[in-house]
């Protein structure tokens, strides 16, 4: 890396330059100001991020030719620099005190619209409305999408690249499929190809961005949905006439059994889904009826791995799995802390955004927090600030997530009067033919309407049409939901939000309650269907601060068959961990359960860290 940086920056310091020409004795005329974009990044701070009109200045301090050229930027700047001269060539030493670093290997590096700078910056004529960029100890991302304008339900590919250099310090492009992609309130995973597809489901607009660990954020791209032409349209409801006269006969509902139906028949033959989102979908979906049994054991051990979890939304949905499967948050996963440890005193996780505010609701009020919690509070407060004068918080979808999350704080002041917004912004956004949209949004709207306690054939429109017999003209012929032309991974992921839809069932009524942790112990044990009295230990350094003493603690690994009388797991063998001072014993059995203890207590060290100074 040394040699990539110094490479580059003693070819930059003297490629020649077409600008070089005989210089007359008689000043040329000054060229007009350039208004340009600068950033001037470092690893962990913005030095500047603005608009700013350039002056053109000398092209090198000997020179009588004025041109608007990179180097008059950042001296236009306000920011202070330090610079070499190579001859007639500009080389950058340090900017606000930030200085190259050969034995780190970081040297400042500029880019124009995101293409590596070719010659010195002093060299390079700005052209009006470009984007210069300067970072050091950092690179940055790019990001482009197929359609801006894309039809809703119609896939948009959106594709990240980072930058790097080959073996040969030539810059390159590579995909960024180790980035997360972020759509309005939702983030997308990319693929092996840095290729994330995202299908819009309203035509409400959306910003679009990325951002990866040690690389620069992308710039935002708004996407901006139009309606749909074709798919997902309701059929004609089919006719009948009785005694001489016609008449129109509507579907009662959706087909919930279909439904089912259709996401166990694309179970895979490891037990998954698909993606760990579409898992944790389908989980809450199979969990909100008692006819899918062997599907959800088959699918535990992906619920169970916690390697796909990025962001704060992605510990959230986890926790809300593991409730609706009636298996403790907190003794198998840190999902939980994650949440809480992304509380700054106002929200949870971006400031920018509410959807990881509302989803924090579902599974801390589930284990064991309440209104009276300082982080309960703050967050209603931040929610209730960011609903828009209309009622919602953006979207249909966005605002049923909303009125659900709300509902069981009802008492709490200023939620009563902004739920009986958002529920007219429902009303005001449901169709002659009683849809809300598309499937997606159909089903969160029939979530919010059962967690605001009503019915929904008393949102009949006129003709009788309402958001259950609209399900029943959104469903295909398959089970399913979703046009039938669209990917498999989507209409398994509309038919996941269908499932409980159907049945009236929001997530509060999904998912089981659990006492809020107090404690630092942990204890491992392993739950098995049939009665065992064998038991194993693995030792787990667990660093716990109490004044200033560190105790050592250990897990161990037992088999029991007790379930606590207020619990009614989804699944049997799962495992439960608590902490436990016991003195540490080996691991002597070579059962085929030693390969998920190994697992377990990965994650024990995972948990136990948490405790850590």
């Amino acid at each position: 890396m040394k040699k990539i940086f110094l490479t580059l920056s003693l070819l930059l310091a003297f490629v020649p330059s077409p600008l070089l020409a005989d210089e007359g004795s008689t000043p040329t005329p000054a060229p007009d100001p350039v208004p340009i974009t600068l950033r001037v990044e470092t690893a962990s701070a913005t030095l500047f991020n603005g608009t700013i009109t350039i002056s053109a200045c000398t092209t090198f301090p000997a020179s009588t030719i004025q041109t608007v050229n990179g180097f008059c930027a950042l001296e236009q700047s306000g920011l202070t620099t330090v610079w070499t001269w190579y001859g007639e060539d500009a080389f950058l030493d340090s900017m606000s005190g930030i200085s190259n670093d050969s034995s780190l290997g970081n040297y400042w590096t500029w880019f124009a619209n995101l293409e590596l700078g070719p010659v010195a910056l002093n060299k390079h004529q700005l052209v009006a409305n470009e984007t210069l960029l300067l970072s050091i100890g950092t690179f940055p991302l790019k990001i482009s999408i197929s359609n801006a304008s894309p039809e809703v339900n119609t896939p948009t590919a959106i594709t990240v690249s980072k930058f790097s250099f080959d073996s040969n310090f030539n810059p390159i492009w590579l995909p960024a499929s180790d980035s997360t992609v972020y759509v309005g309130p939702y983030s997308v995973t990319p693929n092996e190809e840095g290729v994330a597809m995202f299908t819009a489901t309203t035509t409400d607009s959306l910003a679009i961005y990325a951002t990866l660990t040690n690389f620069l954020p992308t710039e935002h791209i708004t996407l901006t949905p139009t309606p749909s032409t074709a798919l997902e349209t309701p059929t004609p409801a089919p006719s009948t006439s009785g005694s001489g006269s016609g008449g129109s006969v509507l579907p009662s509902k959706g087909d919930a059994d279909a439904a089912l139906a259709f996401l166990l028949q694309h179970q895979r033959s490891d037990g998954s889904f698909g993606s760990a989102m579409q898992n944790d979908w389908v989980a809450l979906a199979l969990s909100s009826t008692n006819k899918a049994q062997a599907s959800l054991n088959a699918l535990l051990p992906h619920l169970l791995r916690q390697n796909e979890l990025t962001n704060v939304t992605d510990y959230e949905r986890h926790a809300m799995v593991l409730e609706a499967l009636g298996i403790d948050p907190y003794a198998h996963s840190d999902a939980i802390q994650k949440i809480i440890s992304e509380f700054d005193g106002v929200q949870i996780g971006d400031p920018n955004l509410v959807n990881d505010d509302i989803f924090s609701l579902f599974p801390l009020m589930h284990a064991g927090y309440t209104k009276g919690d300082e982080i309960i509070v703050k967050e209603v407060t931040f929610i209730l600030s960011n609903q828009d004068q209309n009622g919602s918080w953006g979207s249909v979808d966005l605002t049923s997530a909303a009125i659900q999350a709300l509902a069981p704080l009802s008492d709490v002041e200023g939620v009563p009067e902004a739920i009986l917004k958002a529920r007219s912004y429902l009303v005001s956004r449901q169709d002659s033919n009683g849809c809300f949209g598309n499937s997606y949004s159909t089903s969160w709207a029939l979530q919010a309407i059962t967690a605001l306690g009503g019915s929904p054939s008393a949102w009949a429109v006129w003709g009788g049409s309402t958001p259950l017999s609209c399900m029943a003209l959104l469903q295909a012929s398959d089970g399913g939901f979703g046009p039938i032309e669209a990917t498999i991974e989507n209409r398994i992921w509309a038919t996941a939000y269908a499932v409980p839809a159907l049945q009236g069932k929001s997530w509060n009524t999904i998912l089981q309650t659990f006492p809020k942790q107090v404690s630092t112990e942990v204890t491992l044990e392993l739950s098995q269907n049939t009665p065992s009295t064998s038991a194993h230990t693995a030792s787990a350094a667990v660093g716990i601060v109490a004044g200033i003493s560190t105790q050592s603690s250990s897990a161990s690994i037992s088999t029991v068959t007790n379930t606590p009388p207020d619990r009614e797991p989804k699944l049997t063998g799962v495992p439960i961990i608590t902490f436990s001072n016991q003195p540490t014993r080996e691991i002597t059995s070579s059962s085929p359960l030693d390969a998920i203890g190994r697992y377990l207590v990965s994650v024990l060290s995972k948990v136990a860290s948490l405790f850590l100074p």
